[in-house]
């Protein structure tokens, strides 16, 4: 579980990051349902999803062109050009991962953005496969944690 007072100072550095690096807040995109917390940042090319859900939060960045966000651990593999550990990191890392590294990485996808997409959503299916025995066309019950999130 989180600790709720350093998950908010996580994220104060992380919103405090996007601000000082155009990113906006796109309140079309914000609600808020019971306990659930959705937010979008946004600059012309980026977008990051911060979602808190039941004391859970979850961060999805990606690129305004893909359909789709992904876990900041998907894009660090990526980057890296590794598979993605089966343990995913906490979101002090994650937050480490998009203020120092993500921009770079973001560069790089935007040269070929379906190409990119695709690597991303095959290093998730390839963690859901390791770590829960799943294959794409097979049903899963329940998936906590999961890679990235799905507009």
């Amino acid at each position: 579980m989180i600790d709720i007072s350093n998950a908010r100072l996580t994220l104060r550095v992380l919103e405090g990051w996007l601000t000082a690096n155009d990113f906006r807040q796109n309140f079309s995109q914000r609600k808020q349902v019971t306990s659930d917390d959705y937010t979008e940042w946004v600059t012309t090319a980026l977008c990051i999803e911060i979602k808190v859900d039941g004391g859970q939060i979850f961060l999805g960045i990606g690129l305004r062109a893909m359909a789709n966000t992904f876990h900041p651990d998907e894009w660090e593999a990526w980057s890296e050009g590794v598979p993605l550990p089966l343990q995913l990191s906490d979101l002090g890392h994650q937050v480490d991962f998009i203020t120092r590294y993500w921009l770079r990485a973001a560069e790089r996808a935007g040269a070929d953005v379906t190409a990119a997409e695709r690597a991303l959503e095959a290093i998730g299916l390839d963690w859901l496969e390791r770590r829960f025995g799943w294959r794409p066309g097979e049903t899963i019950s329940v998936v906590q944690g999961g890679a990235g999130s799905r507009r």
